[in-house]
């Protein structure tokens, strides 16, 4: 553990001692039910950021810069650390992962296989959340209650660019489905989608 995580930690822990002392201390016996939760919830929020930020710190420190061989047999040497955008539930990361490179190869960074990092920086517990929201109604309505619960501002590009991606797998599930020998026909089911504001 290097000294920067160390200190994260010791920070985390004064972190989580202000929360205790939130809910037990002198302002506790005067706030309401609702003060209380709001103010709980954008202090996890806040804590939850910086122990993903503890998370990924650990995980580069940890990371080794030998030599990366790839699945076609090309060795990459260690080049430099690469900054990469991820956009949590949390808040905005900046991940600073080891970056590997050969001439004519090409560059790759191990930790974001390791990682299962995104294609896109949106995280997928994001770009799941907003989905659900968006579902029901127009996308930039889904995107206001993200904004106004979680603080966090998303294009709406975003969330119509993974509602696309997603889509595909629909198709793909049919397809798969459509391959199973069917023993006999069953009655024909009707139904009607609502084409999202599409003329």
């Amino acid at each position: 553990m290097s000294s920067n995580s160390g200190q994260m930690i010791h920070q985390l822990r004064a972190d989580f001692e202000q929360l205790l002392a939130l809910v037990t201390g002198p302002e506790a016996h005067t706030a309401t039910i609702d003060q209380m939760e709001r103010s709980l919830f954008r202090q996890v929020l806040r804590l939850g950021f910086k122990l993903l930020q503890l998370f990924v710190m650990m995980r580069v420190e940890a990371e080794g810069h030998t030599p990366l061989v790839r699945r076609d047999g090309a060795v990459l040497a260690y080049h430099s650390q690469k900054p990469r955008d991820y956009f949590s539930i949390f808040g905005k990361l900046t991940i600073e992962r080891a970056y590997f490179y050969a001439p004519g190869q090409g560059g790759q960074c191990r930790l974001d296989e390791a990682l299962s990092l995104p294609e896109r920086c949106y995280s997928d517990l994001l770009m799941e959340s907003a989905e659900l929201l968006g579902v029901e109604g127009a996308y930039n309505k889904g995107l206001e209650v993200v904004a106004r619960l979680l603080g966090l501002n998303l294009p709406e590009l975003a969330l119509e660019t993974a509602v696309a991606e997603h889509s595909q797998l629909v198709r793909a599930y049919y397809a798969q489905k459509a391959s199973f020998p069917v023993a006999e026909e069953g009655p024909i089911l009707v139904a009607q989608a609502d084409g999202k504001g599409v003329p």
